[in-house]
């Protein structure tokens, strides 16, 4: 079967309490422009899927922003960016 574009986004960085403008910033510029977005919810470039998030604790909400990535290389300098 055919890759998608729904579904060859096959390398995810999850980046811990992060603001997420300044990264969208950063995947604009370095990987690929942006298609199309649902501000807050999610933002859609040329070779990457961005969404936001959170988990609930007791004591604590982390805040998160993962993004996902067609190639490989383009996942690993940014988790090496980033995190």
């Amino acid at each position: 079967m055919p890759k998608t574009p729904q579904n060859n986004f096959n390398y995810k960085v999850r980046i811990i309490n992060r603001d997420w403008p300044e990264l969208l910033g950063w995947l604009i510029d370095y990987i690929g422009p942006l298609l199309h977005c649902s501000p807050i919810i999610f933002w859609h470039g040329k070779g990457w899927h961005m969404n936001t998030g959170s988990n609930h604790n007791a004591d604590d909400i982390e805040y998160y922003v993962d993004v996902s990535f067609t190639n490989k290389d383009d996942a690993i300098w940014f988790a090496l960016r980033w995190k």
